[in-house]
């Protein structure tokens, strides 16, 4: 039976670490710190495609300076590009592996589809003087007749 634990050098000892106790991986330089949902954060002088090479192919790469286990992501904001592993850790995702990880995570989760029983609202355009269009939402005509 393979074990799933890595060693990893930290200073002058060894560490043995479960993988699905690592949230995320994060280099500086030369520095590479593992940060582990139990044992805090670990120091250690490895490239992040040497500690990669560790783990899980279920880890994502999201920047040039950071992986990231999926399990411990607790939400992704879109309009920022980050990825919250904690209540105040957020990492930000790089533009090259933005749509990588769309397409990594779960493809029902990014494509959600409105079922058609769902009256969508209508969008129509009005002119204005600053901007030549602006869009509002019309509620569909049954919303309306409900409220008479």
């Amino acid at each position: 039976m393979e074990s799933k634990t890595f060693f990893l050098k930290s200073g002058k000892s060894m560490i043995q670490l479960d993988p699905d106790n690592v949230t995320h991986i994060q280099v500086d330089d030369y520095l590479c710190t593992v940060y582990c949902k139990e044992s805090g954060h670990h120091h250690c002088c490895q490239s992040l495609k040497e500690l990669a090479k560790k783990l899980p192919p279920a880890f994502l790469r999201i920047s040039r300076s950071c992986i990231v286990n999926p399990v411990h992501i607790q939400e992704i904001d879109f309009q920022k590009k980050a990825i919250r592993v904690s209540d105040e850790i957020w990492l930000p995702v790089s533009r090259a592996q933005w749509q990588r990880l769309r397409e990594d995570l779960n493809e029902d989760f990014w494509n959600r589809k409105i079922p058609n029983s769902t009256k969508r609202p209508k969008i129509r355009t009005i002119q204005s003087e600053p901007f030549p269009f602006q869009y509002h939402l019309t509620p569909p005509s049954s919303l309306l007749e409900g409220d008479r």
